[in-house]
């Protein structure tokens, strides 16, 4: 933690307000999953959700004095990784009752009181789901590779915004740079049609991508972002 607050530091030296600054952190009921595994807190939404509500309040306490200590470092924003919380694996109504308030506390005080973005990650699919994360007040949310990108902006009606989705393994790691750019071309028009878009790889930047894909994919999306 100490090493990337430094990071965080030298970037926004760097950069200042140029570019956007993000932090990182996971939200409670993910946390939950890397400290005691995903199949304990997977079987504690049924068995004990008192024993896991008070495990999140703890994450929930922790992660706000990261994000405090982020921002003070310089970043504008706070990636929030919550793939243990994706419709695969939880189902809505549980999320609902269970996973959504804690986590919408985190937000709140990360948006609110810190006046730090937050940008959700749990590579979601479902354009359910991304409506029912609506009432946590992200500033964006990352849907997965496998998301219909329409449905999903329609669902979040642009609160939140939707970034994504190139695929980062069949298109931008074991694709063509030529794949890789009408790629983002197809996603970009998409996005551009809906409004309330940010684009964005649906998952991962694989260390195995070409150099000549990345660079496909960030002049094809800077292009088109000025047109």
């Amino acid at each position: 933690m100490p090493e990337k607050l430094k990071a965080i530091r030298l970037l926004r030296a760097r950069f200042g307000d140029r570019v956007l600054v993000t932090g990182s952190c996971a939200a409670p009921f993910s946390a939950v999953g890397l400290m005691w595994s995903i199949e304990e807190s997977m079987v504690l939404l049924m068995t004990d959700p008192g024993l896991l509500r008070e495990a999140m309040d703890y994450w929930l306490a922790f992660y706000k004095r990261y994000i405090r200590a982020q921002h003070a470092a310089g970043a504008h924003a706070i990636w929030l990784g919550d793939c243990n919380a994706f419709s695969g694996m939880v189902p809505l109504n549980l999320y609902r009752e269970q996973i959504l308030p804690v986590t919408r506390s985190l937000v709140e005080y990360a948006e609110r009181e810190l006046g730090v973005m937050v940008w959700m990650h749990n590579s979601e699919i479902r354009p359910d789901h991304v409506a029912a994360h609506r009432p946590l007040g992200l500033s964006f949310e990352n849907v997965g590779p496998a998301a219909d990108l329409d449905a999903c902006l329609a669902a979040a009606a642009g609160r939140p915004a939707i970034s994504g989705n190139l695929d980062p393994i069949e298109v931008l790691w074991r694709g063509t740079s030529d794949a890789v750019a009408r790629e983002t071309e197809r996603i970009m028009a998409i996005g551009k049609a809906r409004g309330g878009f940010v684009f964005n790889t649906g998952e991962m930047n694989p260390r195995e991508v070409p150099e000549a894909n990345m660079d496909a994919m960030m002049r094809t999306a800077k292009r088109l972002s000025t047109l």
